[in-house]
């Protein structure tokens, strides 16, 4: 066939040719999947027997979501339906209870069921991270590495020992197909096919955890890391329609998170002075020192604005963000070899990482473990490409050396070998780490016990631990706990400000049922009062104020009791108890008139203890 009639050859994409162009020879090659499945096993040893004695940390996600949750407990139509129309904890995640379904027909509620099922998906999410790394990089021992590091790295264990950690482990089970189709997309000569498969599997993830809803422009990163034109009308174009799904969870995470979410205003207050960059830089500077140096780990880091608000001293970690983050530029600029490997990792982890910064906090907390489970792969690309580095830089200085004398180099411990001794240390470390962060989540005591340790002022723990002594009736011990909320150093207009669940009202409401139900009535009306300061929550309020009515009655304060009734009226005129009660007060008090009217009310409001009060003193 002439020439001029035949089609050109599609161009390879380019890359850094320094760093991809790294032949993949040698023992790595031959035993990769030997050691891949040595790397499964180790990790097994890790996470099983904790797989097998851990329990579910009640009363906290997984009581709702697994315990408590009925939508889990079949698969029939109501129930799938219920999974994808509503939301769980104020989180739409409908694959998540789909998977804890799914556990549900195999174990019923038996915990060990629950983490082996985790553990599975743990482990499928390394061969994942072996892949993609793969791709990017290709090289055996460079993948390996990076798998291993991921296998064993004590940032995961939140993720794969708490059972409502399914999210992140689904979301990265799909997150990371979605990312390797993406790639044999671009390096496939744009074969829609792999476009889709992309496209289907980023649906799935954003289903197991909203978050995944910052993909698309992950995506953007990798078009600019092998050099597409970003502002290209296909580029752009074949992008619509994750980024319609992504507005969409978008849209469904304020929503259903909105309620909970503190006033704008009284943040961007901060952001007037250095204190408001601290809440931007501190999540980021957080995952890249804790992926070096994972020590002190904890289930809660209370948010920058914690540490303003209460007057306390910032953490270390907290002031020098902004440093870590500077410096972390400055290497990116001089590592002129390795600069764009490095920039685009920098994005990769920016992208995934921003959907769970809490720069304006949802909750009281700036970091959690797991939220690094996904973005973590942005630290072991450069681990890889550190690797890769290395050993092409010496492949070079060798061919130059034998080109240079007749007699070959004699062959010496490089530096890659060495930066895979430093990878073995590190994962052994981190294997020793993990193995006993595992014991921590055995059950709700150990977990709120360590994190009171690590947090001493923090509130979550305390409350935590007094709400599971609450609920299993151990009433002394919950009294103990609660008081320990108050002596605690977050103040009341902390717990404003923060819109964390009117903590210090909750807390003195818990405090007077459990001296009611030990049946210390003058110590429980010691602290109703207190159940109404500064609380802002209606549901809250009339419950104080019933509880608080019935102990003026009982100690024969009508007026105060009366007092009490009023209030919750106002609050809520269809509670036929609070009018029962006023009748009693109002009749203790002369006013057979006023009490009547009330009795009648609360008769017709469907109480029936109201009749025989009307017949004794109403006729």
């Amino acid at each position: 066939m002439n020439k001029k009639y035949q089609q050109p050859k599609k161009k390879p994409i380019a890359t850094d040719k320094r760093l991809i162009e790294l032949p993949d020879t040698g023992f790595f090659r031959t035993y990769r999947y030997f050691i891949l499945g040595a790397i499964l096993l180790l990790t097994a040893a890790i996470y099983f027997p904790s797989s097998l004695e851990n329990d579910f940390t009640r009363y906290w996600d997984d009581e709702s979501i697994v315990v408590q949750n009925p939508d889990i407990r079949s698969f029939t139509g109501e129930h799938v339906k219920n999974m994808f129309t509503k939301s769980y904890y104020d989180m739409y995640c409908p694959m998540k209870i789909l998977s804890h379904s799914l556990d549900y027909q195999l174990f019923e509620l038996d915990p060990a069921g629950y983490h082996l099922m985790s553990l599975l998906y743990h482990l499928i999410n390394i061969v994942l991270v072996f892949m993609l790394i793969y791709i990017l990089v290709g090289n055996s021992a460079a993948s390996l590495a990076a798998a291993l590091l991921y296998a064993v790295h004590p940032l995961s264990v939140e993720t794969v020992s708490w059972v409502t950690g399914r999210g992140d482990l689904l979301l990265a089970f799909f997150g990371f197909p979605a990312l390797i189709f993406y790639i044999k997309y671009i390096k496939n000569g744009l074969k829609n096919k792999y476009l889709i498969y992309s496209f289907l599997f980023f649906v799935l993830s954003g289903l197991a955890k909203p978050t995944a809803m910052a993909l698309p422009i992950t995506l953007f990163a990798f078009d600019w890391y092998y050099k597409r034109k970003i502002f290209s009308q296909r580029v752009f174009l074949e992008k619509i329609p994750f980024i319609a799904i992504a507005v969409i969870l978008g849209i469904l995470s304020i929503e259903l998170r909105g309620a909970g979410a503190p006033p704008v205003g009284d943040f961007m207050e901060f952001f007037k002075s250095y204190k408001g960059y601290l809440f931007i830089s501190y999540p980021l500077a957080f995952y890249i020192v804790k992926f070096v140096f994972p020590l002190p780990l904890c289930f809660i880091y209370p948010h920058v604005s914690y540490y303003f608000y209460n007057n306390q001293t910032l953490p270390f970690l907290v002031w020098s963000s902004p440093l870590i983050l500077i410096a972390a530029c400055y290497i990116i600029w001089k590592a002129k070899p390795m600069r764009r490997q490095l920039i685009f990792a920098g994005l990769l982890y920016g992208t995934t990482i921003f959907p769970v910064m809490q720069i304006i906090p949802i909750v009281a907390i700036s970091a959690h473990d797991r939220y690094a489970y996904f973005p973590m792969v942005a630290f072991l690309f450069i681990v890889a490409c550190l690797y890769v580095y290395l050993r092409q830089k010496e492949q070079t200085t060798l061919a130059t050396a034998n080109q240079q004398t007749s007699k070959p180099t004699n062959r010496q411990i490089n530096k890659s070998t060495i930066f895979l001794i430093v990878i073995l240390l590190f994962a052994s470390s981190f294997t020793f780490i993990s193995y006993h962060r595992t014991k921590v989540w055995k059950d709700t005591v150990t977990l709120f016990d360590d994190v009171i340790k690590k947090h001493p002022y923090f509130i979550e723990g305390f409350e935590k631990m007094a709400e599971h002594y609450e609920i299993n009736r151990e009433v002394a011990d919950s009294v103990k706990w609660h008081n320990m909320v108050k002596w605690s150093k977050l103040t009341v207009e902390a717990c404003r400000k923060y819109r964390y669940g009117n903590v210090y009202p909750g807390t003195y409401l818990r405090i007077t049922k459990s001296y009611i139900s030990m049946n210390k009535l003058d110590s429980a009306l010691m602290y109703a009062p207190y159940a109404l300061q500064n609380n802002i929550d209606p549901i809250k309020q009339v419950e104080s104020l019933e509880i608080k009515g019935y102990l003026e009655m009982h100690f024969g304060r009508w007026q105060e009791a009366l007092t009490d009734y009023n209030e919750l009226l106002k609050i809520d005129p269809n509670r036929a108890n609070a009018y029962f009660m006023r009748g009693y007060a109002l009749l203790n008090l002369g006013q057979r008139e006023a009490a009547c009217a009330s009795l009648n009310r609360a008769l017709s409001l469907g109480d029936a203890r109201a009749q025989e009060a009307l017949d004794t003193y109403c006729r």
